[in-house]
């Protein structure tokens, strides 16, 4: 996997990544709803679920699997990817690096289970409710972590650097 990192942090592969990361963000809001998303929440009940999707037509639901599966998918993958790079730049290969990725198998996980809520609804099971919240729940707070940890190998590298340049022009030949 670190391989795939490596292959993606050059600043071409994370410009191509970002740009993707925009696009998909532009397009996403226009197929899953942005106040009846469960993929913007967090720590959602069953009842929660029923009121959300309550909202929705049901070609506001078609709307919402097809952006799931073809826009929310692979954004995913894209995400974790461009994440991954920028962290393997600040930091090396450190365990940090993985983080994106692990977060992205809790949003794959989360999507699945938002699919078969919306395939089912009404009659919407417990544990299927259970498994989209913590996904989900899951995703964000990996996506704090890794915010997190950019900012800190930002910082890293502004005070390295300042501390270096002080340093180098402290040495006298």
């Amino acid at each position: 996997m670190i391989r795939l990192v490596k292959s993606v942090s050059p600043t071409k592969g994370l410009v191509i990544l970002g740009i993707l990361f925009i696009a998909f963000n532009a397009m996403i809001p226009q197929f899953l709803p942005k106040d009846q998303a469960l993929d913007l929440k967090f720590a959602y009940s069953r009842e929660d679920v029923i009121n959300s999707l309550s909202q929705l037509s049901s070609s506001q639901i078609a709307d919402y699997k097809f952006g799931l599966l073809a826009l929310d998918m692979p954004y995913l993958v894209t995400y974790s990817l461009l994440l991954a790079g920028v962290l393997f730049r600040l930091w090396g290969n450190t365990s940090i690096v993985y983080i994106p990725f692990i977060a992205a198998f809790a949003d794959l996980l989360e999507n699945l289970a938002v699919l078969k809520i919306l395939n089912v609804f009404p009659a919407i099971g417990n544990s299927i409710v259970v498994l989209a919240s913590v996904s989900t729940t899951a995703k964000w707070i990996l996506a704090g972590i890794i915010v997190l940890g950019i900012l800190a190998g930002v910082l890293k590298k502004l005070f390295y650097k300042k501390y270096a340049l002080v340093d180098s022009g402290e040495i006298k030949i």
